[in-house]
């Protein structure tokens, strides 16, 4: 690789400043200001830079060389990985500085290095002052990591992923972040104050009407709604990573859930707003992790923007000239489901229109029942068992009339299990799932597959795939129409900044990229893609 480089990047939580360790395979240098650290990249003919941290400090810089391609090590480790985050302890994931370089480090590198990772130094220079040697086995260390990172995704077959989709994705959204997106800080201050008396509003509720009286956060358990909750309802959440999680795929609504996740929206939604509320700055800069989850789904760490309601994100305003244009992929995921299942009643029922009402008709002989269909459909995406999906829309429903047509669909649609088997025995075989191109989910055993494996075998091949498909899309519509800013991704669908002048031609361009990257994947599917606002006043 011509012009390859090394950087690492260090900051304390104390000093507006940061410590970069920039080299190649010969020798490391130090640099505190960034003036000398861009003039550097600049000046070295630089292509190609394998970092870590450098999202921590981008905004500390005057501007990103753009001729530079930035290759994270931390976002190969994950595919390196290829395991759930939950699967680790807080600060023990494989993919964070320390546990990359432990076993490339001897115990005073080791020490030298965590004094500063748990803010047990008073600050950088302290920190580098006279510990040359520590630096350049610190960065002999990294280098190793990156080789022996590199190596490991070209044996597992993850290279290509990495280098081809990852990359290049990564590169678009670090641009993002240094740039910003444009906020109204006037719309947010009103929306704080309006969420706050709906969170209290919701509180009230759960204590008067239903004795519930617990503090509403992230890390509220199943167990801690037992009494409140049926059996059926205790056993289904249990299956989710989080209680939050669960209670948004249950198929049926309930009452009580329905209150309590609605007093953790709210109060989550006002602690997130209040992160972009800055008033001396009409901009908020976002932190992108491009695999933020195991299927490689982009997530926004912070602020939350991927979280928030079409009803508060008029807080997002396009600069003067421009106009956001919100593309979504129709009815994504049942089309990658239709393709890669390849059961031709599905990709009828998909290609011919509404996927969902299509198979009401199948089911009910009408559309009426599209919402138990789609239901049905998403149930067994996500994994859940034919009996367990007929059991929870009959039960919680409270429509038993209902459970011949839905026998029906599983009957009709009976080779989609035999699918779903087929792809849990082949991952018991080799040890993983995977999308169409890389991203591995391996399971804890070769040779057999635990009852949540597989529940997220098939899904991961289908999720995973989906990913791929958006990250393919994202990156040909970053190099066709370079003009287009990529602001915010939102699983099947972008918010885009173009200029004003540009709209029509823009979203014509827009929408036979996303086409043709789906049908890259799906050949036998008609890929619908649909604009509309992306706030909703």
């Amino acid at each position: 690789m011509f012009g390859k480089h090394y950087a690492l990047f260090f900051t304390h939580p104390f000093e507006d400043k940061f410590v970069a360790f920039v080299g190649n395979d010969d020798n490391v240098r130090i640099f505190w200001d960034k003036d000398h650290f861009q003039h550097f990249l600049n000046s070295q003919k630089i292509k190609i830079v394998f970092s870590y941290g450098l999202q921590d400090v981008i905004r500390r810089l005057n501007e990103i060389p753009l001729d530079i391609v930035f290759w994270d090590i931390q976002v190969g480790s994950k595919l390196l990985c290829g395991t759930h985050k939950n699967n680790y302890k807080l600060g023990k994931e494989p993919w964070e500085i320390r546990n990359i370089l432990d076993k490339f480090v001897d115990d005073n590198v080791r020490s030298w290095l965590n004094s500063l990772l748990n803010n047990k130094v008073a600050g950088l220079y302290e920190w580098t002052h006279g510990k040359h040697e520590l630096i350049n086995a610190l960065f002999v260390a990294f280098r190793s990591a990156t080789n022996w990172m590199v190596e490991g995704l070209q044996s597992s077959e993850e290279f290509v992923r990495y280098s081809e989709v990852e990359v290049p994705i990564y590169n678009i959204f670090l641009k993002t972040e240094y740039e910003g997106i444009r906020i109204n800080n006037d719309a947010i201050g009103s929306l704080v104050i309006d969420l706050s008396h709906k969170y209290y509003r919701s509180i009230k509720t759960l204590e008067l009407k239903y004795d519930f009286i617990r503090r509403i956060h992230s890390s509220l358990k199943v167990d801690d709604i037992r009494d409140s909750i049926s059996a059926d309802q205790y056993d289904e959440l249990l299956k989710e990573d989080t209680l939050w999680d669960g209670i948004n795929n249950l198929p049926e609504e309930d009452e009580f859930l329905s209150n309590l996740s609605n007093a953790y929206s709210h109060n989550f939604t006002r602690r997130e707003l209040y992160k972009y509320y800055i008033e001396e700055n009409d901009k908020i800069f976002p932190r992108f992790n491009i695999m933020g989850t195991v299927t490689g789904r982009i997530i926004i760490e912070s602020p939350g923007i991927q979280w928030l309601k079409r009803i508060y994100r008029h807080i997002f305003v396009p600069q003067n000239g421009m106009k956001f244009i919100y593309a979504d992929y129709s009815q994504f995921e049942p089309g990658i489901l239709a393709e890669l299942s390849s059961n031709e009643t599905l990709k009828s029922l998909y290609n011919s229109g509404d996927i969902y009402s299509n198979l009401s008709n199948v089911m009910f002989g009408d559309c009426e029942g599209r919402d138990i269909a789609k239901k049905t459909l998403l149930s067994f995406f996500y994994g859940m068992s034919s009996e367990r999906i007929i059991r929870n829309i009959v039960n919680n429903g409270r429509n038993p009339s209902i459970e011949g047509q839905i026998e029906m669909f599983f009957e009709q649609f009976s080779d989609l299990e035999c699918w779903k088997n087929d792809l849990i025995e082949n991952a018991k075989i080799v040890g993983y799932a995977q999308s169409l191109c890389g991203n591995k989910r391996y399971t804890k055993e070769k040779g057999q597959a635990t009852m949540p494996e597989k529940r997220w075998i098939p899904n991961h091949y289908i999720q995973s795939t989906a990913s791929l498909v958006f990250k393919t899309a994202l990156i040909s519509i970053s190099k066709q129409i370079p003009s287009a800013r990529l602001l915010v991704p939102m699983h099947d669908a972008i918010l885009l900044e173009v200029d004003l002048c540009d709209e029509d031609t823009t979203k014509q361009q827009v929408e036979e990229i996303m086409k043709k990257s789906f049908n890259q994947f799906c050949p036998s599917i008609i890929p619908r893609i649909k604009f509309q606002d992306f706030s909703q006043t």
